[in-house]
């Protein structure tokens, strides 16, 4: 975990230093898909920075298209994943796999509304 916690880190440094408004959020995007390997929640983060590079690189007038198609991406690939975790037969982190824990954001969303 620590050589992972420092690569995640690193890519958020890197984000910040860049001098690119695209790259930089891909930057922040990868380290958020590293750091979840110990918080299910960051999986959000890779997909919202993601979306924002792609929101900066084609524009206000431009985005629409690709971005929905990256969504349509994740979408296909959570539904590919649903239907075949466990025919795979791979390692998974236990928090994956646990669904008896509630979502740590569902909660926090829960919890702001009140």
């Amino acid at each position: 975990m620590p050589v992972a916690k420092r690569a995640i880190l690193d890519a958020h440094a890197v984000a910040k230093e860049i001098d690119d408004e695209v790259y930089g959020a891909l930057c922040h995007a990868i380290g958020h898909a590293g750091a979840t390997v110990h918080v299910e929640t960051h999986a959000l983060g890779l997909v919202v920075y993601e979306l924002t590079s792609m929101v900066l690189k084609y524009g206000k007038g431009n985005y629409s298209e690709p971005v929905s198609d990256k969504i349509k991406y994740y979408c296909d690939r959570l539904l590919y994943w649903q239907e075949n975790t466990d025919k795979l037969n791979l390692k998974w982190a236990d928090f994956l796999l646990d669904d008896t824990k509630p979502n740590k954001e569902k909660l926090l969303s829960e919890k702001r509304k009140l």
